[in-house]
């Protein structure tokens, strides 16, 4: 097959295409989009991929594919979740605008740039490597099963602005250091398995947008502290074990929309 101009390429669940990604596609410098998501693509990534400039949006998800990723990378969005890749991160990785989704992988967790990571697949303790990534702005382990409590330094991750756990991803008491986060705007502990009273210091969270901390085990008086989370749009307690009257703070949350 010989295709030079194209922008999108969709070839999903394609019997057809089980051994290796079809070289042509290097000729396209046209393309746009690429998604060869639910093949049987095995071996190895090759670069073209990666280096074709006009490339944003690349899936390769749900394949077979093995080894490490490219060394270079022109894509905006990547998604090489269920394969087999492994290796430590790239230095591209860490750029501002990428969305990455890594899932089901065998990547080492070890760069200590990382702006983002969507999703990273980890089963059992949370590593303590997520903890040194200062730079991190959004880490969202909302698809892991993760055991363990959070570890106070998470208070390193002073830049992070969406954090999202997983379903059942702890267990213990929030940490009081969750209070350093102060550019939080997005905080996910749904379903996570924490426990007991909310840390005084979670009234620093005064950029929170959305808070949903449902179906877990928190206990105590809603505190009074909520009122100073004067921009939240969303809000979600409800499958917890708080007692006790609803804050007068709570008149303070003009904003929220979603209860």
């Amino acid at each position: 097959m010989s295709i030079t101009w194209a922008h999108v390429i969709q070839l999903l669940r394609n019997d057809n295409i089980s051994a290796s990604i079809p070289s042509y596609i290097r000729e396209i410098q046209s393309l746009t989009q690429l998604d060869l998501s639910f093949n049987n693509i095995a071996g190895q990534i090759p670069d073209f991929p990666f280096n074709l400039s006009s490339l944003p949006f690349l899936f390769l998800g749900n394949n077979k594919l093995n080894g490490t990723l490219s060394a270079t990378n022109s894509s905006r969005l990547l998604n090489v979740s269920y394969n087999n890749l492994a290796g430590r991160f790239p230095s591209w990785i860490s750029e501002l605008n990428l969305e990455l989704n890594l899932v089901a992988n065998n990547f080492t967790v070890v760069a200590s740039n990382l702006r983002k990571v969507y999703v990273i697949d980890v089963i059992g303790a949370i590593p303590d490597e997520l903890w040194s990534l200062t730079y991190l702005t959004n880490l969202n382990l909302g698809q892991n099963y993760l055991t363990g409590n959070l570890s106070p330094s998470i208070g390193n991750l002073t830049r992070m602005q969406y954090l999202t756990i997983g379903i059942h991803a702890s267990s213990g008491e929030l940490p009081k250091e969750l209070g350093m986060l102060t550019d939080l705007k997005v905080l996910y502990f749904v379903s996570s398995g924490v426990s007991g009273e909310t840390p005084p210091t979670f009234a620093n969270l005064q950029s929170l947008a959305a808070l949903w901390v449902s179906d877990n085990e928190l206990t105590g008086r809603i505190p009074d502290l909520i009122g100073n989370w004067s921009k939240l749009t969303s809000l979600r307690f409800e499958g917890n074990a708080f007692e006790g009257p609803i804050p007068t703070a709570f008149s303070n949350l003009t904003a929220l929309t979603d209860l």
